[in-house]
């Protein structure tokens, strides 16, 4: 069942067995498991089934530290949260991530990365990537120029990855199923705004939801989780300080803090000088190569998905090193959707696409005027690139995109602003810090990539540029915020994503990782979340 939440009546509440704040990917993913279950499930989402600019306004927020994107730019209040704009790259952490390790401060995940597997794997299939296969070996054929004759080989310091692509929009793949759950109510225009706590704040009672057509309301339920995002988790426990002034779960100082994202760099361009990449690194349909490779699981049909070869620092080079994860991707960078950058670094492109695309299947473009304005503040760049698409431009050079983890910093944070949104609560404010190890880490690797750069020849290798200042981009990730530990003092949630002291309350999605790795977040985020469904499901 959908609901418009502006049409309830102002004061009623609402009683669910589970209550779920985010209709993102983790959120959608859990709800999903209750389909048709015994429990009442309510699902909360503060956008509608298509972005509108009253919504997505509310996104806004400040930012402080190392540069960051404007804060509504790099989220979506939209039923499916950033998976309505995604680029759907995917792949789990590495075995090493979830390590403790001595030269990385408050590394370690209480759990390891076989301990999660089937997790992946359930994950895999719901987002419908084909086999749950990451094995370069058999996965892409490398053709005349490989991936080993990319980088000597002999330094044994990067090795063969991959990523499977595929960009399903949650909010609309699941959208029927859910329309037609008895037991789901997804309650749509619904922005959680406070946790209700028990006295003794050992419970959370009742989330109180505000809608910008006024109304106000509450779900009372048995169990919470919040699954809003790194940003939005952290804001709503800060808020909820009815019964305590530091906010909900936040009795250790700890909501909000260890803020972290990928870091993002490009190299340099590489002449190609009338050679090809390796065919390792290009795109190729994943059914085709899943039946290539005799992957023990066939993708569904109606799989859609590609795989991609990349390159990542290997765990032995990471310990003698000690160095943070890191990978590399290669691409054309003369065209346009063969990026590694966030889409915010092309903004008039990005917005013209927005308006051709819906346009194109005789639908109305949403955020129409915000669009049009950043066409023509950006004519050059919208039209020069949307040129470069259609006359499919040949590869002349190669770029090679860089994506890093970053330490865990207790000091890069998100807390409240002194400025308020519609329903008089306090904005975000993003306070960015990366530390020394975090440029350090990305100079070493950077050094050793291209001293070990073999391609094409050594007259064109790119000099080493080591006092260089490193131009780096997030890829908003929202990471860390809520983060997972044993122990109250280092982290807010455990090993179950429950609030340290709440019986009742869970957090999910990428805001309680403890650690980032290099790796996108959203299969472990999917994997997190259906791992919780399973601990909710015995409780209920």
């Amino acid at each position: 069942m959908i609901i418009d939440s502006r049409t309830l009546t102002p004061g009623t509440n609402i009683e669910a067995d589970l209550c779920i704040v985010g209709a993102g990917p983790a959120g959608i993913a859990i709800a999903r498991e209750f389909l048709n279950h015994p429990a009442r499930i309510v699902l909360l989402e503060s956008g509608a089934t298509t972005v509108r600019p009253e919504n997505q306004f509310l996104c806004r927020g400040a930012t402080s530290g190392q540069s960051y994107p404007p804060l509504h730019l790099c989220r979506r209040r939209v039923l499916g949260g950033s998976s309505s704009y995604w680029g759907g790259w995917s792949r789990p952490l590495d075995d090493i991530d979830f390590e403790e390790r001595p030269w990385v401060p408050y590394s370690g995940w209480p759990f390891t990365r076989d301990q999660l597997k089937n997790e992946y794997a359930r994950a895999h299939a719901l987002w419908k990537l084909g086999a749950y296969d990451y094995d370069p070996q058999p996965g892409l054929e490398r053709g005349p120029e490989t991936s080993a004759n990319f980088l000597n080989p002999a330094q044994n310091n990067f090795a063969d990855v991959l990523f499977k692509v595929n960009p399903t929009r949650f909010g609309k793949t699941f959208l029927d199923e859910m329309e037609k759950a008895p037991n789901l109510r997804l309650m749509l225009h619904a922005n959680a705004v406070e946790i209700e706590m028990d006295r003794d704040h050992k419970s959370a009672l009742s989330v109180k939801v505000a809608t910008l057509a006024g109304n106000r309301f509450t779900v009372s339920a048995k169990n919470f989780v919040l699954a809003a995002g790194g940003l939005e988790n952290p804001r709503l426990l800060l808020a909820s300080r009815a019964s305590r002034e530091s906010g909900v779960g936040n009795q250790n100082d700890l909501v909000g803090r260890f803020f972290a994202d990928h870091l993002h760099i490009m190299l340099p361009r590489v002449p190609l000088n009338g050679r090809q990449p390796p065919a390792f690194f290009f795109p190729k349909p994943a059914a085709n190569l899943a039946a290539r490779s005799g992957a023990h699981h066939a993708p569904h049909p109606d799989d859609d998905g590609s795989i991609r070869g990349g390159m990542a620092l290997t765990e032995a080079a990471r310990r003698r090193d000690h160095l943070l994860g890191l990978a590399i991707t290669i691409h054309n960078p003369d065209d346009p959707h063969d990026v590694v950058h966030p889409t915010y670094s092309n903004l008039g492109y990005s917005s013209l696409q927005a308006l051709l695309r819906p346009l194109a299947h005789g639908e109305v473009p949403d955020l129409l005027g915000y669009h049009f304005r950043l066409i023509l503040q950006h004519p050059i760049n919208a039209f020069a690139l949307s040129y470069r698409r259609l006359i499919k431009t040949p590869w002349r050079s190669f770029s090679i995109g860089v994506r890093a983890e970053q330490v865990p910093n207790p000091n890069s944070r998100v807390l409240l602003d002194s400025e308020r949104d519609a329903f008089g609560m306090n904005k975000v404010r993003l306070d960015w810090q990366l530390t020394e190890q975090d440029r350090d880490s990305l100079r070493r690797a950077r050094q050793m990539l291209e001293r070990d750069l073999n391609f094409p020849v050594p007259a064109a290798k790119p000099a080493p540029q080591a006092a260089a200042p490193l131009e780096i981009v997030a890829a908003s990730h929202h990471m860390g915020t809520t983060r997972m530990h044993r122990d109250p003092k280092l982290g807010v949630v455990d090993e179950s994503c429950r609030v340290h002291g709440i019986h009742n309350l869970y957090i999910t999605g990428c805001s309680v990782f403890p650690t980032t790795g290099w790796a996108p977040p959203s299969l472990t985020i999917l994997a997190l979340a259906l791992r919780l469904a399973d601990r909710l499901k015995q409780s209920l």
